[in-house]
C-alpha cells in the first residue's frame, strides 16, 4: 500500500503511515481438534467466494498440471457464489464443467459454504489465495491461515505481507500465472511434512508479530 501510493499518487513517504488488517491471533492458535483428512496426498485449502475474482479456475488448471505429472496432491475450495450474481453463477457452473473435463473429481472439491474454517485450515498442509485482484489491504483468510501454522502460497495482487520471505512462509506467485502457481505448488509438494510445519511455524510467528489485533 504505502509503496503504490508513492508511485502512483506520488504522496510524501513521511508523511505515510499504514494501518494493516489485524487479526485476533489467540483465537486461532488455541483450536487443535487435529485432521480428519485421509492420510494420503497433499491437501492445500482455499477459502474464498466463488467468482472470477477469486481465481479457483487458475487453481484448477495448475491442478491439472501437476496430476498428469503424477503428483498426488488434492485441493478444496471453501465458499460459495456471490448472493444473485450471474457472473459468479456462470462461473460456478464452469468450474464443474472443468472438473468433470479434467477428470479431477478426486483432486479438485469445491466445499461450499463453511462455519468452521478455523477448524478446518489446520486440517490442511497448506493454504493458497490465487485471486487475480483484490482490496488494498491484506485478505483476512490469508492472515488467518498463517496464524493457524499452515505455509501459504498466495498471489501478488494485494501486495506482499511486511517481513514475508519465498521459501521461508510460502511462496508469492504472479496474479493470473498458471505457470507461477505450479511452480510454487510444486515446491510445496516436495517439502518434506516437517519441512512444511516449519514454514507454518514461521507464518504464526510473522502474524502473532506484525499483524495481531491485541497489540
Amino acid at each position: 500500500v504505502r509503496s503504490q501510493a508513492i508511485k502512483e499518487f506520488f504522496c510524501n513517504p513521511d508523511k505515510i503511515y499504514v494501518v494493516p488488517n489485524g487479526i485476533n491471533v489467540q483465537e486461532r492458535i488455541s483450536i487443535n481438534n487435529g485432521s480428519k483428512l485421509p492420510k494420503s496426498g497433499i491437501y492445500g485449502l482455499n477459502v474464498a467466494r466463488i467468482d472470477p475474482q477469486k481465481g479457483q479456475q487458475i487453481a484448477l488448471e495448475s491442478l491439472s498440471v501437476l496430476i498428469k505429472e503424477g503428483l498426488d496432491l488434492k485441493l478444496h475450495c471453501a465458499g460459495t457464489t456471490t448472493l444473485n450474481h450471474p457472473a459468479s453463477c456462470r462461473y460456478f457452473d464452469q468450474l464443474n464443467q472443468n472438473i468433470k473435463r479434467h477428470d479431477l473429481h478426486n483432486y479438485f472439491t469445491l466445499l461450499g459454504w463453511r462455519s468452521d474454517v478455523s477448524e478446518l485450515l489446520l486440517q490442511y498442509d497448506f493454504y493458497f489465495h490465487c485471486s487475480l485482484w483484490e482490496g488494498p489491504f491484506l485478505p483476512v483468510s490469508l492472515l488467518e491461515a498463517m496464524a493457524c501454522g499452515i505455509p501459504v502460497i498466495m498471489t501478488d495482487c494485494a501486495g506482499v505481507p511486511a517481513g514475508f520471505l519465498n521459501g521461508i512462509h510460502g511462496w508469492i506467485v504472479k496474479a493470473g500465472d498458471s505457470n507461477d502457481l505450479v511452480e510454487a505448488m510444486r515446491k510445496m509438494y516436495h517439502k518434506t511434512a516437517e519441512q512444511r510445519i516449519k514454514m507454518g511455524t514461521h507464518c504464526k510467528k510473522l502474524v502473532l508479530e506484525r499483524y495481531d489485533m491485541k497489540k
